[in-house]
């Protein structure tokens, strides 16, 4: 199996499901993230992790619209 770069979805073995694109096997630009939990991430992406403006909703109807780094809320 190759490198994964450009645009792409995959299911993980816990079934989350990420579509959008990819560099060096990582997300990397800009994505969106459903996890099974039935929350989703829809945003920017860096060397895998949420990076720069997203939106994250919650199962519960709660939502963050901001900046992340490094995966985590920023701001």
């Amino acid at each position: 199996m190759g490198v994964k770069t450009g645009f792409g979805i995959k299911t993980f073995i816990n079934n989350d499901r990420y579509e959008g694109q990819w560099s060096k096997n990582r997300k990397n630009g800009k994505g969106k993230m459903i996890y099974v939990n039935g929350c989703e991430f829809d945003g920017n992406w860096t060397r895998g992790k949420a990076e720069g403006i997203g939106i994250m909703k919650l199962k519960n109807g709660d939502k963050y619209e901001g900046n992340w780094k490094e995966g985590k809320k920023s701001g």
